[in-house]
This record gives C-alpha cells, structure tokens and sequence, in this order.
C-alpha cells in the first residue's frame, strides 16, 4: 500500500505546530526572498509529486536556526524525505553541515550544545 501523504497536522518530522504559532517577520522576508528564486510551498511538484513542508526555529527539530533561517522538508511520494536550508536572502543549503559551515564563514560562533 503506497504511503499516504501527511495530513495539514503533521509534517514527516512528526511535528504539530500550536494553532497560536506566527512566525517571525525576518522569517516573512526569507519566504519571499524564497518564491523569487521559484520556490512554491506546500505544493505539489507535478513531475516528481513531492510535497514540502517548511519550518523555522520555533520547530522543536529545528531549534538551532538563527532567526530568519528556514528549512525545508520534502516528502517524495515513496516516502524519502529530503531537507533544505535557507538564508534570509534565499539561498538554499543541502545540509547542516553546509549552514554551519556558512555562519563560520560570517563569523557566527558556532557552539555545540
């Protein structure tokens, strides 16, 4: 039985966001700065049928971004699920690593927790 895509109260992370969440207004420019580069959330890709879902640091998985970084999670429909990274100018990161990397090079200090 193929993989039923997860309803508006759930994400592949198995996260549930509260009703009463509002995101940043650094995280509003982040989008934008998103769909101008093409990004289209939580739409269906009709050549690969993958879904996205998009979270910022007030998701528990997803605590240790710096405000007005998003991440992306795609979900494919058999079920691998790929994450993204995006600066506030809508760059897209393949992996933690690439982001941590990123901040260093801005002169973040990075600690590890």
């Amino acid at each position: 039985m193929p993989r039923q895509p997860p309803t508006r109260d759930s994400t592949p992370s198995r996260i549930v966001r509260r009703s009463n969440w509002k995101p940043i207004p650094l995280n509003f420019q982040t989008l934008e700065n998103m769909e101008a580069r093409g990004f289209k959330m939580n739409v269906p890709r009709p050549k690969t049928g993958s879904v996205s879902y998009v979270h910022d640091s007030s998701s528990p998985a997803y605590s240790w971004l710096l405000p007005g970084w998003l991440a992306e999670e795609r979900l494919l429909p058999h079920g691998r699920v790929y994450k993204y990274y995006y600066d506030p100018a809508g760059r897209q990161y393949r992996n933690k690593y690439e982001v941590i990397d990123q901040w260093e090079n801005l002169g973040i200090i990075v600690l590890d927790a």
